[in-house]
């Protein structure tokens, strides 16, 4: 499924988001980057769709929604959408360029990693792309996604792994220095090579989806490792090493277990 490039609502969109990225683009490499994630945002909602249904009418939330273009990707495939992010991303001109005045289409903005002014069970989907390598505590953050998604709803994070970043390190931009603890690889960064990320990064080191999973799973979250569709065997054997995104649900309800008076256990629907 992937792109649509024949439908002629998607491309509009698309279009839409390009002019507002390319007035504020500060160089050519830069607007391709942020060009892309419209791309990006076509094959993550391929993966969601694929798993929940059309996005149609959905409400997603996108935290951490930078400068919109997974978001706005959502929005040509029908979802009703909400961008979050600490930072003003000439989001007036997004949502007026790209929304052109749907009240489907908006953006807010609060720090995700703390408490988020959010009602509880309102979102059908949440995606949060990079973002989770500047979360402290872990626990909050997933706490806060738990309580905003709906119950049968579904959120799609991503963060570089050290085996995914090994030829080159996606805050720093070295290569190798992934594989070393963060605390170490921040040292080695900042101190030898004199390279600063923008946001302060987290202590957690993701070799694995085990860190997300055990975080997760504290507050009653589910976490699937995953790579795209189309992605080829081996690179789907190493997922758990190498993710392109995890899949993150609330746990089934196990039913309470109630002794009866002859001493026997009984199931008790919640």
């Amino acid at each position: 499924m992937t792109d649509r490039p024949d439908d002629p609502h998607i491309d509009a969109i698309r279009r839409r988001y390009h002019a507002v990225v390319e007035r504020h683009a500060p160089h050519a490499s830069a607007l391709k980057w942020r060009k892309s994630r419209f791309e990006r945002g076509l094959r993550l909602a391929d993966e969601i769709e694929s798993r929940v249904g059309s996005l149609q009418g959905l409400r997603v939330l996108d935290v951490g929604a930078a400068h919109g273009g997974d978001l706005s990707a959502m929005f040509a495939r029908g979802a009703h959408c909400v961008g979050a992010d600490m930072f003003d991303h000439h989001y007036d001109e997004l949502v007026g360029g790209v929304g052109q005045g749907s009240p489907y289409f908006s953006m807010t903005r609060f720090d995700c990693l703390g408490n988020w002014p959010l009602r509880s069970d309102s979102f059908d989907v949440i995606i949060s792309l990079g973002v989770l390598e500047i979360v402290d505590d872990l626990n909050l953050f997933f706490s806060e996604m738990a309580r905003v998604l709906k119950p049968s709803g579904l959120a799609v994070a991503y963060t570089g792994t050290a085996l995914r970043m090994i030829r080159r390190d996606a805050l720093y931009k070295l290569p190798l220095i992934s594989v070393l603890p963060t605390r170490l690889r921040r040292l080695v960064a900042e101190k030898l090579f004199h390279r600063v990320y923008r946001f302060p990064v987290a202590n957690h080191t993701f070799y694995s989806a085990s860190t997300l999973r055990r975080h997760a799973k504290t507050v009653g979250l589910d976490v699937c490792p995953q790579k795209y569709a189309r992605s080829d065997l081996m690179q789907r054997l190493v997922r758990h090493f190498a993710f392109d995104f995890v899949v993150v649900t609330p746990q089934p309800k196990q039913p309470s277990v109630r002794k009866t008076q002859a001493g026997t256990a009984e199931h008790v629907s919640s």
